[in-house]
């Protein structure tokens, strides 16, 4: 099965007051992080969609193995970034399912996603969600039947409408993983990473 990654890079990090994704965080910009995670994993593909600050991520990431994909029309919320990338997918002779990633997110384990992948190709679920102390979190994988839907998201609320939906169709995942839970959204939050990054490392 293909199961490609698409990544939302093209938020305005507005409550950061700057792009968070460049922010550095141990010598990496912090979307790297989540990326590097990424391609260890079973993931057959990974497309960053880009908008805020495009050039400069597209620079900073050009050493990596994936697809960047333009969102002309990121100033409209986080809905339209799903639709360039699962319309960037469409566009590939194969794709059996999506996994919908933050990019500011870097703490999600490669054993998650691989977790993630291995529920969809057993069960076939229209969607699988991944828990982490009854929470549920990031990301989120949606099978190849869901696109059409997900091409017609609006406002900035993701997928959670199509998740409310099909509340009954999806599969839930329990993790040993915090970080599907743990997004950078302002400056606290990214002392609490740089915080966490120097623990890890002792």
């Amino acid at each position: 099965m293909d199961i490609e990654a698409v990544v939302l890079a093209a938020g305005l990090s507005s409550r950061m007051g700057r792009n968070k994704l460049l922010l550095n965080l141990d010598n990496k910009a912090l979307i790297e992080h989540l990326l590097i995670n990424i391609k260890k994993s079973q993931v057959t593909g990974i497309n960053v969609v880009t908008g805020n600050m495009q050039e400069e991520i597209k620079k900073r990431l050009q050493s990596y193995d994936l697809c960047i994909v333009e969102n002309k029309n990121y100033r409209k919320g986080m809905s339209t970034s799903i639709v360039a990338g699962v319309e960037f997918l469409c566009g590939k002779k194969s794709c059996d399912g999506v996994l919908l990633f933050n990019g500011d997110m870097p703490f999600i384990r490669t054993e998650t996603i691989n977790k993630l992948i291995r529920a969809y190709k057993k069960t076939q679920a229209l969607a699988v969600v991944p828990i982490y102390s009854e929470r549920r979190g990031h990301p989120v994988l949606f099978h190849k039947s869901c696109f059409p839907e997900l091409m017609m998201l609006k406002g900035d609320k993701g997928a959670r409408t199509l998740l409310k939906k099909y509340e009954n169709e999806l599969r839930y995942v329990e993790v040993e993983d915090w970080g599907i839970n743990k997004d950078i959204d302002d400056m606290k939050d990214y002392q609490f990473a740089v915080e966490m990054i120097e623990n890890l490392r002792k």
